[in-house]
């Protein structure tokens, strides 16, 4: 008898407290139609809103979401973006060089067309850079080699880069004898 009479002496409390807290059905919902169509409910009242019944729907919480910037007329009039492709002409991917002095002319070009300076990557190390788009190498070794060109502007930033590829350079080797 004791036993029970502390249970219900405990579940008291909690029954009280359970009918008097106000659950998220019945807290008020404000619904607003902006001068765009966009509906926005909140549990705010703002001006031009109308309360909204929620009785006999569910209602899944969530976590309050951080507040996005409002787009603004002045971000729609940027400038597009202009993406720029570096584009190597000469040699084609794969190619075979045959020069026995280790000659190789590379010929890049920026599309679209733009004053900046191109910088040769030959193995990952840089060769040279220059303003212009034909590179005249000389005494590259014999075997395959990764070639890789960065477009950069005046100010330093990277334009543009090309894909790397492949080019292999073959020498007649000084072991063999013609005679």
């Amino acid at each position: 008898m004791q036993a029970k009479a502390l249970f219900i002496l405990f579940l008291l409390p909690v029954i009280v407290w359970a009918q008097h807290s106000v659950s998220p059905s019945e807290s008020p919902i404000y619904k607003t139609v902006q001068d765009d169509g966009t509906v926005i409910y909140s549990d705010r009242a703002v001006s031009g809103s109308t309360s909204v019944s929620l009785l006999g729907t569910s209602v899944i919480m969530s976590s309050p979401a951080t507040a996005q910037p409002v787009a603004t007329q002045a971000s729609n009039t940027l400038a597009p973006v202009i993406e720029y492709r570096v584009a190597v002409l000469s040699p084609l991917p794969e190619a075979t060089i045959r020069d026995n002095l280790g000659r190789l002319d590379i010929l890049v070009e920026v599309i679209p067309k733009k004053t900046g300076k191109f910088q040769l990557v030959i193995n990952n190390q840089i060769v040279k850079t220059q303003s212009k788009g034909k590179f005249v190498l000389e005494n590259v070794a014999r075997g395959a080699h990764s070639i890789e060109v960065h477009f950069f502007d005046n100010s330093g930033k990277i334009l543009a880069s090309s894909k790397p590829q492949s080019l292999f350079m073959h020498q007649a080797s000084a072991l063999i004898h013609t005679n």
